[in-house]
């Protein structure tokens, strides 16, 4: 969608993208249909706080929202730093605090096309014992962490129920595209999955069968195994757009062994007795 269509093009185009009526959100924003029906048509100008009001009733993501306020004639309200913005520092370094924080446990700060910006010592560590030889992966910190799970180099051998695995980022890309729409990034990763499950040989009705509430990423290198499931973190009301598309992700033991394992790990880096993470009990 190009940035300088009319706010009634953007307007009826997420509306659409949403599934709803004209009347659906009237209900929900408080503005009239007819009034809605003006604004799509062009007949009627909206007031900035129109244009706020209407792209949080859709569920506008946030660097979107700057194009519908230029649209309409405004300027935007959301900034848009890189992540080496000094306007940032804060922001990011408390980032970093938390990603120390979950030491003895995994975690990475990744974007919303699953690129990867930084990650813990634990994450390194762990997955890098896990991705294929060669110098595919020199460096952790700058992969895409979905397609290291798609690549023969990187961590696909070693999931031990990649199928399943790789079934459950599919419906989870499926749903953030609904929100994005038109995420580019997002939609050539659900394309690549698609390819790649559909060339797999492995029994698909079996790769379903997993008695634990959430899917799981289950790992298996040399007599190393390690079974984790992962909760994401955003920030709340952000007003920039980098820091709105930006999640941590935390990774978390499913089992008691697996606990074990990424203890005793945490230890051989550090140490017996160094600080930790609460732990939780499994």
């Amino acid at each position: 969608m190009q940035r300088r269509n009319s706010f009634g093009t953007q307007l009826r185009y997420w509306r659409k993208a949403r599934g709803l009526t004209q009347f659906d959100v009237a209900m929900t924003s408080g503005y009239s249909q007819r009034h809605l029906s003006f604004l799509e048509s062009g007949r009627s100008n909206p007031s900035r706080e129109t244009v706020m009001v209407l792209a949080e009733t859709l569920g506008v993501p946030v660097r979107e929202r700057n194009a519908l306020l230029d649209a309409a004639g405004f300027a935007p309200l959301y900034s848009q730093e890189p992540l080496t913005s000094e306007h940032l520092e804060i922001v990011l370094g408390a980032v970093h605090e938390v990603l120390a924080s979950h030491r003895p446990f995994p975690a990475l700060l990744v974007d919303r096309a699953w690129n990867t910006f930084a990650l813990n010592e634990t994450a390194n560590v762990l997955f890098s014992q896990f991705v294929g030889g060669g110098d595919a992966y020199p460096s952790l910190d700058a992969v895409n962490a979905v397609r290291i799970c798609l690549d023969d180099a990187g961590l696909k051998p070693f999931i031990r129920n990649w199928h399943g695995f790789m079934r459950g980022i599919l419906g989870q890309l499926k749903t953030e595209l609904r929100r994005e729409v038109a995420h580019q990034g997002i939609a050539a990763l659900i394309d690549d999955i698609q390819t790649a499950l559909m060339a797999s040989k492995a029994d698909r009705d079996a790769s379903l069968a997993d008695d634990f509430p959430v899917v799981r990423l289950q790992l298996e290198r040399d007599g190393m195994q390690v079974s984790l499931f992962t909760m994401m973190s955003t920030f709340n009301l952000p007003l920039d757009a980098t820091v709105a598309e930006l999640r941590i992700e935390t990774f978390l033991p499913a089992d008691a062994a697996s606990r074990a394992f990424l203890m005793a790990l945490d230890e051989s880096v550090h140490g017996a007795g160094s600080q930790r993470a609460m732990s939780p009990t499994v």
